[in-house]
């Protein structure tokens, strides 16, 4: 830009269309304020990339976008591998197995609720709740102190 006086023109000119078409492509305040600062400092540091005499919007909405993949690629990074969440599956399925065979035929032999039956069962429980809901939440972040 040529001077401060160019960028506030643009910068009142374009911040609320600029905003709101972060907000909606993230749907998330902090993220979009996060962008939408990115945004106005990729415009001071590198200048207005077009050709004289057209307008700076399209440019500014080609910057968001490109920030916004960028942002969506690290998501998408930090979230590919949740060893210790499967890691944990693991045990838990090997626990299952260890304690099913010799619970289970037991339990088919009294036809009696024991105390190690109704513990194999919490076990088969759990490990079926947990291989259901383990990637739900990772989906949705809620998992995500987990990620490395």
């Amino acid at each position: 830009m040529n001077g401060s006086g160019e960028f506030d023109a643009a910068y009142d000119r374009y911040k609320a269309d600029i905003f709101r078409f972060i907000f909606h492509l993230t749907g998330n305040r902090a993220e979009a304020e996060d962008l939408f600062q990115e945004t106005w400092l990729r415009l001071v540091r590198h200048g207005p990339l077009r050709p004289g005499g057209q307008d700076l919007k399209p440019w500014l909405l080609t910057i968001v976008l490109n920030l916004h993949r960028d942002a969506l690629r690290r998501k998408r990074v930090r979230r590919r591998s949740p060893w210790p969440i499967w890691a944990a599956l693991a045990v838990l399925t090997g626990l299952t197995l260890c304690f099913l065979i010799p619970g289970l035929a037991g339990f088919r032999q009294s036809q009696k609720l024991t105390l190690e039956t109704a513990l194999v069962l919490l076990v088969i429980l759990q490990n079926a709740l947990m291989l259901f809901f383990a990637p739900l939440l990772m989906r949705r972040g809620r998992l995500s102190q987990f990620h490395s």
